[in-house]
């Protein structure tokens, strides 16, 4: 499977940028900083990455992986990459996260 990937980062990097945290609803700035693309730079949008080259991808950037939590509250959103193919801001998208599931079957 392949998925749009965004980096998130626990330190200041360069070009990324903290974001106003939702679940909190007071205005507060999320803990970590994010990006999925750099117009003019060499970090562009990633549409169709498998899990290991979007973790790969982040961490060559000197991120990592967003986590679900992170997405949710709106760390990751608005970093400016649009899917033409879809029509889906990555906003709208589903996208890679360093959260793992686990499987209840059987």
């Amino acid at each position: 499977e392949t998925f749009p990937v965004r980096c998130c980062s626990d330190s200041a990097i360069d070009r990324w940028v903290r974001r106003p945290d939702r679940s909190g609803g007071d205005g507060e700035l999320c803990s970590v900083w994010s990006e999925s693309g750099l117009s003019g730079g060499s970090f562009d949008c990633q549409m169709e990455l498998s899990y290991q080259e979007a973790d790969s991808f982040c961490a060559g950037f000197g991120g990592r992986l967003c986590t679900k939590e992170e997405v949710n509250d709106g760390c990751a959103q608005g970093t400016g990459c649009y899917n033409h193919a879809t029509g889906k801001s990555f906003d709208n998208s589903l996208i890679w996260t360093s959260t793992l599931i686990e499987s209840h079957i059987g």
